[in-house]
């Protein structure tokens, strides 16, 4: 059974991924449209250097794809 995510908004492609938000929070999709980093981030940047900042829970750090 596949799911239909709708996102509010997306942004461009870093490291074959796109940042999405759902519902206020942040993730990432793949070139395909399915959801490789679930939107549970208040604030995500794009990639770079392979790093992207996140906050979650009022914390702030880097993560890797």
């Amino acid at each position: 059974m596949f799911t239909t995510i709708e996102f509010d908004n997306t942004w461009g492609f870093r490291k074959d991924m796109r940042g999405s938000s759902v519902g206020g929070r942040y993730g990432f999709i793949n070139m395909k449209g399915d959801m490789v980093i679930e939107p549970v981030h208040e604030i995500a940047s794009n990639f770079s250097e392979g790093l992207a900042l996140v906050v979650v829970g009022g914390k702030r750090g880097y993560m890797k794809p």
